[in-house]
């Protein structure tokens, strides 16, 4: 048989009187390709002009094409028992599937297999929930906490450890999610944009590439757009965060990785975790509330912190040695760079981030790295309710943390008091924060051994007697003084850190509840809006019922939104 006959090969009918094949009711395939015609339908093979060449797998390197059918070519009678033919067309096949699988995957076409291991991991951008059913105020949640951080993607249907379980969906299930999450996105103050989420369903597969029926992995994309707070109504009046590597969220009552009423900023934390487990080089800039900043690296081996914030040479000269003394552990203090006030460093060279030891080696790192602003700040209380204790109380100290706002300590033989000025531009932040400061004092009442909490101004007693005429230091006259006083029988006989951490961060605390009441008293005047807009829509003016009832024909009003009238 000739090379001709490739061409003609099972593509006309056998007209050969003579030929066997023809009067045998059984053949085997071998027998049958024998003949280069076919004798019925089960035997023609398609035209070769439709023949579409793969690739070329003739051992002896005369080309060959090769259709669709890969078994049409491997029983070819040019081909056919020749061994090292079909072993070089099978392994050219084979690594044909595999090129068109990494194209599969590169188009996300084979992206999620059963309880296969993604290779993604959580972190402040990546969140995985494992869900049995779609719980739409959840994912509100997580979507509020990204858009109030850098944004990132939420995955449903991925376990915490990383497995792909997926989540069951029918056709109606993802109409009707996708109609609720882009209502609910419209309550959201402000409104989120559609183009600040993406939503896609990718289906999972099993191990050998087939569909995992109606099961399916849900990413939904979160981009934030400026630097606006939003919250989720739905939700009440709570904010969320998205933090590095925590799968939780935080009420922002609660969490105080926002508002740094915490002792630890948990975004620096595990920033500073995944740095030492990983030990690569990379430098990361944390900004954090009141304009302070963070700069965690890991450079040769060397891991340190950069920090900065408003006023640092005027408190670092109060703080110093009770900070340098008590709050570096095992680090070193180098010559900050690019702007920062401190840099601080430590060797991590004999640290085996495989080691069971040197793990727990690494969260205390982390720890002590995450409290680095709250003990900067928090310093400051510490070392005058040290002097108390020590019987040789601290004189009057007086420093800035914002440009408009001076925080007083005024020490005595057996108390603290602390002197914050409140300055808000805002008149209704003004209002609210006058109201949140009339409950503290009043509440006080009601909590045994509570410290007093009081509103006075800068021509106090004990202010005046410590400072002088405040009006010298530039301090407003129309600020607002808000007093704490703490004394040592009752507060700090032998322990003051928490009550230093509180002190450290009122005048946060304060701040959250402003906005909180804001939104609070937003939220309901939306509500109260909406439930009007409803009741007109479902009003008849009296001059339309008049005319109807001259026509003879009465309407009612459907109870739809559009308000339209039904006969």
């Amino acid at each position: 048989m000739n090379k001709q006959s490739l061409v003609d090969f099972k593509t006309t009918l056998c007209n050969n009187n003579l030929c066997q094949i023809r009067y045998l009711s059984f053949v085997t395939l071998k027998e049958q390709l024998q003949c280069p015609y076919y004798h019925d339908d089960s035997d023609k093979r398609r035209n070769p002009k439709l023949y579409k060449p793969i690739f070329i797998a003739d051992n002896s390197n005369e080309m060959s094409d090769i259709c669709n059918n890969i078994i049409e070519y491997m029983y070819h009678p040019l081909v056919y028992g020749q061994q090292q033919v079909q072993h070089n067309l099978l392994n050219r096949l084979e690594n044909l599937i595999e090129s068109k699988l990494k194209e599969f995957d590169q188009t996300n076409r084979f992206k999620y297999f059963y309880r296969k291991e993604v290779n993604i991991i959580e972190d402040a951008t990546h969140e995985f929930k494992n869900l049995k059913i779609l719980r739409l105020d959840l994912i509100l949640n997580y979507i509020c906490a990204f858009l109030n951080t850098q944004g990132g993607t939420l995955y449903i249907g991925i376990s915490d450890n990383g497995l792909v379980k997926g989540i069951k969906l029918t056709r109606a299930d993802i109409d009707g999610f996708q109609l609720e999450l882009d209502n609910y996105l419209r309550q959201f103050d402000p409104i989120v944009l559609p183009s600040q989420i993406k939503v896609d369903y990718y289906p999972v597969y099993y191990e050998d590439y087939s569909p995992f029926p109606q099961l399916y992995v849900i990413e939904i994309l979160i981009i934030r757009v400026g630097k606006e707070l939003y919250f989720n109504h739905q939700a009440g009046i709570n904010k969320h965060v998205k933090t590095q590597g925590d799968k939780r969220l935080y009420e922002i009552k609660l969490l105080l990785n926002m508002m740094f009423l915490d002792s630890q900023s948990k975004h620096i934390q595990t920033t500073s975790v995944v740095i030492l487990q990983q030990m690569s080089q990379r430098v990361v800039t944390v900004k954090d509330y009141n304009d302070t900043l963070f700069q965690i690296g890991l450079e040769n081996k060397i891991f340190y912190l950069q920090f900065k914030c408003p006023y640092y040479q005027e408190i670092f000269a109060i703080n110093k040695e009770y900070f340098l003394a008590n709050y570096l552990n095992g680090f070193q203090v180098e010559e900050p760079q690019n702007g920062f006030d401190i840099k601080v460093s430590l060797d991590v060279s004999q640290i085996d981030p495989k080691n069971k030891e040197h793990k727990e080696r690494i969260i205390q790192i982390s720890a002590d790295i995450s409290k680095f602003r709250r003990n900067f700040y928090a310093s400051v209380y510490e070392q005058a309710f040290e002097n108390i204790i020590q019987g040789k109380p601290s004189a009057p100290i007086m420093f800035k943390t914002r440009d408009n706002e001076t925080i007083f300590i005024v020490s005595q033989k057996d108390s603290l008091s602390v002197f914050y000025e409140v300055n808000f531009t805002d008149k209704v932040d003004k209002t609210i924060g006058g109201i949140i400061i009339q409950e503290l004092s009043e509440s006080v009442r009601h909590v045994q051994n509570s410290p007093p909490i009081g509103k006075t101004t800068i021509k106090q007693e004990v202010l005046v007697n410590s400072f002088g005429d405040l009006t010298k230091y530039k301090i407003d006259p129309q600020s607002t003084i808000v007093t704490i006083t703490l004394f040592q029988k009752q507060h700090f006989q032998t322990s003051f850190q928490k009550q230093a951490t509180l002190l450290q961060g009122f005048r946060q605390y304060l701040h959250y509840h402003i906005h909180a009441s804001k939104t609070y008293l937003h939220s309901r005047i939306v509500k109260r809006i909406n439930q009007f807009a409803r009741t007109l829509n479902q009003a008849k003016y009296e001059k339309d019922v008049l005319e109807e009832e001259k026509q003879g024909t009465v309407f009612k009003r459907d109870d739809t939104r559009t308000g339209s009238l039904i006969r």
